[in-house]
């Protein structure tokens, strides 16, 4: 790279970004973080190795060159999650869509060589079904899907032979969140919403209450990443060649299970880590999915090796859970 090895990562205080910060630092990047907190919040979470910058896509009078100016890659991963895309659409498209825009146009005007969207799986709607491919035609059924179909498109049609631009679709992730460990901190971060997910929602219930209930049947398919896998991806597609990196590529497991199946998974592990089992309670409503497969060919294509199993992750989220909650009794 002509540039210093500096990266922008929108949305850096978020679960991902955390842990992605994380990632790049380890790996000799000088890493700034776009996020609507103070600098004063970011440098209490990530210690003074990162630079700052404030980025806020729902500010349309913020200036956004400041960001991105000396930067060689930007990670982009701020954007409404689905819940708030339900309640305002309209918003959802300011953010996740004319942001986006707004990004790309002052990434291009900063000489910036390298642009990663971040996307998700859920612009094939619901309930996914089939063989998901990258050239498999986007269908969401909802504002959060289509948003963010409508910012990969805007990203994908920026893509020139002096900014090279990608979409990456992410699966379910789960593992533990971010954790500062720089000695800036007595507090470990993660996003209040990171509990809500499936996998990391199953091995909070199994730390605290010593008992996973499903609302359902739990045989809905899906296919869960491990965090690890999703921030070693993305820094794969920061690095590789940049002739390489144009159009879309998924990330995630490259398998499928049923929620009962990982339910069963972290009582296993509960029980093989810490000597107790949690009972295990499924819902009344009959609900299943059909199966459907998220291929990740095109990144394995350009070498990436995935070599983190669930159960890894498992165990690091169950192990974080156990120590917040001693933390918090001592």
């Amino acid at each position: 790279m002509s540039k210093v090895r500096r990266v922008l990562v929108t949305g850096g205080t978020g679960y991902v970004g955390g842990r992605l910060i994380r990632q790049f630092r380890d790996n000799g990047w000088l890493v700034r973080v776009g996020s609507r907190q103070s600098e004063e919040q970011v440098i209490d979470l990530f210690g003074p190795l990162v630079e700052y910058s404030k980025f806020d896509a729902e500010d349309e009078t913020l200036a956004i060159e400041p960001c991105v100016a000396d930067c060689s890659a930007v990670v982009h991963l701020a954007g409404m999650n689905a819940q708030c895309c339900g309640i305002d659409p309209e918003l959802a498209t300011q953010v996740n869509v004319a942001g986006t825009k707004r990004l790309l146009s002052a990434s291009q005007e900063k000489g910036v060589q390298r642009f990663i969207r971040t996307s998700t799986i859920h612009v094939f709607g619901s309930p996914l079904v089939g063989k998901l491919t990258e050239a498999t035609k986007p269908r969401p059924t909802h504002p959060y899907g289509s948003t963010n179909a409508a910012a990969e498109a805007l990203t994908l049609t920026t893509n020139s032979h002096s900014m090279a631009t990608a979409v990456v679709r992410l699966s379910n992730a789960f593992g533990k969140p971010f954790e500062p460990g720089d000695g800036h901190s007595d507090r470990p971060h993660g996003p209040d919403s990171c509990w809500k997910l499936v996998v990391n929602d199953l091995c909070k219930q199994a730390i605290e209450n010593n008992a996973v209930v499903l609302n359902s049947s739990g045989e809905q398919f899906r296919d869960f990443a491990p965090l690890t896998t999703i921030v070693r991806g993305l820094q794969h597609l920061v690095e590789m060649p940049l002739a390489k990196l144009s159009g879309t590529f998924h990330l995630g497991s490259r398998s499928t299970q049923t929620v009962r199946s990982i339910a069963t998974t972290v009582i296993d592990r509960c029980e093989s880590l810490f000597g107790f089992r949690p009972s295990l309670t499924r819902g009344d409503l009959p609900e299943t999915s059909p199966t459907f497969e998220f291929t990740i060919d095109r990144l394995l294509q350009t070498g990436f090796e995935s070599n983190v199993s669930a159960i890894y992750e498992i165990d690091e989220c169950l192990r974080f859970l156990t120590a917040s909650r001693n933390q918090a009794t001592n």
